[in-house]
């Protein structure tokens, strides 16, 4: 464990601290300095479980033995291959400054919060040893007694206040399939709280282009827009996201993703995507009834505006 470590020298404490909410609590914990080979990378997290499922799939193997630096490589490579611009900025910046945040690590050495940090790190070991050690919270947790603990930090650290939202969609669907449906870890209810409406927003915009909305992409957004503005959004939002969970079943079934099987895979169950539009189309009415509710009072505001600022000595 990693806070036992701190006697052999491997784990260092810092006068550094980060707020972070754990069970409802926001609080300060301590920053330590540990050294990168008593680390590793997540495997419950969204987009790694995506790469990892990838990658028994394609080299016939149930699982990993253990959580060791040739894992490590494996999933290094994934986090190199998704984003190579943002890695090499990541990586100019903490060599030209250091690691300016710090990441968030379980006792065992799970990583939580801080792949691209950590994978910068590693890169730049390679070619300077002097680099050896990754700066993060360390929470005394157990990932299978504090399973659900975890998984809203780990949420309210990719789409909270830190906003670290540059996971793709596809990850998002997979991650909420797994989490509220295969999994059961979380209710949809606790998902939604731990995100920002905005994002829930996003992943139903982006499900709903997956399943090719029937006419102009602009009107379409249109008719979100005058939903959202509307006293209706948290209910559009309550339902889409059911289609959105239907969706993922459908995604997490597939081994790649390209425009061929979405259309083949997805975009086929007519029913789904009949029921998504009229969704929309039932919000969509609403917000309009009330647009048409409030116009008479709108005109009658508008009227009285003019009233309070006409001149009487012209009349």
């Amino acid at each position: 464990m990693l806070l036992e470590e701190i006697m052999k020298g491997y784990v260092i404490p810092t006068e550094y601290t980060r707020k972070l909410t754990v069970d409802g609590i926001t609080q300060s914990y301590q920053v330590y300095q540990i050294r990168l080979d008593r680390l590793y990378y997540n495997d419950q997290n969204d987009r790694i479980a995506t790469w990892i499922n990838k990658y028994k799939e394609e080299n016939n193997i149930v699982d990993f033995s253990e959580y060791n630096d040739e894992y490590n490589k494996i999933i290094e490579g994934f986090v190199c291959e998704s984003n190579p611009k943002a890695i090499e900025k990541t990586k100019n910046n903490i060599e030209l400054v250091g690691q300016r945040e710090p990441g968030v690590v379980l006792n065992d050495g799970r990583i939580i919060d801080g792949n691209r940090r950590y994978t910068c790190l590693r890169k730049i070991h390679e070619k300077n040893h002097n680099i050896n050690h990754f700066e993060a919270v360390i929470l005394d947790r157990d990932i299978k007694e504090n399973k659900k603990a975890i998984k809203l930090l780990e949420l309210s650290i990719q789409h909270g206040e830190e906003g670290k939202v540059d996971y793709n969609p596809i990850d998002r669907l997979v991650g909420l399939y797994n989490d509220v449906i295969k999994n059961e870890l979380i209710t949809i209810d606790e998902y939604q709280k731990t995100d920002e409406e905005k994002e829930n927003l996003k992943l139903i915009i982006f499900t709903n282009l997956l399943m090719k909305p029937k006419g102009d992409i602009t009107r379409f957004i249109r008719k979100i827009k005058k939903v959202v503005d509307s006293e209706h959004v948290d209910d559009f939002i309550e339902e889409q996201l059911e289609f959105t969970e239907k969706t993922a079943e459908k995604i997490e079934e597939l081994e790649g993703i390209n425009s061929k099987v979405i259309n083949k895979n997805i975009r086929s169950d007519e029913l789904l995507q009949e029921n998504m539009v009229q969704s929309l189309e039932k919000f969509e009415i609403k917000a309009k009834k009330d647009i048409a509710k409030m116009k008479p009072l709108q005109d009658l505001q508008k009227f009285y505006i003019i009233l309070e600022n006409l001149d009487v000595n012209l009349i």
